[in-house]
């Protein structure tokens, strides 16, 4: 993270081989080991999706943790995000100058399709092609 101390990371997730019209990101409402319903998406700040050209996608807050991007005939979608992560529990992700404590459940959007599924059973994308930068 280039600044630190705003306590804000910026996440990357980029998705090749689209098959679908249209995708929604989750991120999750609970962690394993800390069983409350946590609003993680709260933290959420500057969402936004592009396609494999840059050109911008639309898309629209779906559910208080659910953004649905509308892909088109993409074969690639990059979302970015930033998360303010300045809470400091055992399920939240927190960040400042000192250290960083990476809660996955309160930074990394889920495909909801794929939630239930292997990433390796082509049901989203052609080949393993989900990745995750921060």
């Amino acid at each position: 993270m280039e600044k630190p101390t705003t306590h804000y990371y910026h996440v990357v997730m980029e998705c090749k081989g689209v098959k679908e019209e249209c995708l929604d990101f989750k991120l999750p409402v609970w962690t394993l080991g800390y069983y409350w319903l946590v609003n993680f998406s709260k933290n959420v700040v500057a969402f936004k999706a592009v396609d494999e050209q840059g050109t911008l996608l639309p898309w629209r807050k779906a559910t208080k943790n659910t953004w649905h991007v509308t892909v088109v005939k993409s074969k690639a979608v990059t979302i970015t995000y930033d998360v303010y992560a300045f809470t400091q529990s055992v399920a939240d992700p927190f960040l400042n100058d000192d250290h960083a404590y990476i809660s996955t459940a309160g930074l990394f959007n889920l495909i909801a399709s794929l939630m239930f599924t292997c990433f390796n059973s082509n049901t989203i994308c052609e080949d393993d092609s989900v990745a995750i930068k921060s």
